[in-house]
């Protein structure tokens, strides 16, 4: 497993590519990857590589997610708890049908459920 500072790069270099086009949602991922720890990073990728949505199905649920907390007044981004939060978002969908819209599957998550991780006893 590569360090951090290789994972953050490997993930910089993996949205550049797959985010071609969409440079706001890009910039808006790449904003929220500053305010996260950097030992995080190879948590995401994992995750990615484990899921069957493409790493900008990924970008845009976290864009998703970082508006979420934004709107909830949270400025606090604990990677991989949100990381977490969405792999198992990943692993409602039965096997087999079309993929939904993995940000639309964690934005309808986090209206019903919220989002506990950042509560004191969690952190």
């Amino acid at each position: 497993m590569s360090g951090p500072v290789d994972a953050r790069q490997t993930v910089e270099l993996l949205v550049r590519d797959t985010m071609r086009g969409e440079e706001s949602l890009r910039q808006r991922f790449a904003d929220l990857l500053q305010r996260c720890e950097e030992r995080e990073f190879s948590f995401l990728l994992e995750a990615i590589d484990q899921s069957d949505y493409s790493s900008s199905d990924w970008v845009e649920a976290m864009v998703g997610f970082d508006e979420w907390l934004s709107r909830s007044g949270e400025e606090r981004r604990p990677l991989r708890e949100i990381t977490g939060y969405i792999h198992c978002c990943t692993m409602t969908i039965a096997t087999g049908v079309d993929l939904p819209s993995l940000k639309v599957i964690v934005t309808e998550a986090l209206i019903e459920f919220g989002f506990d991780a950042l509560s004191a006893s969690q952190i």
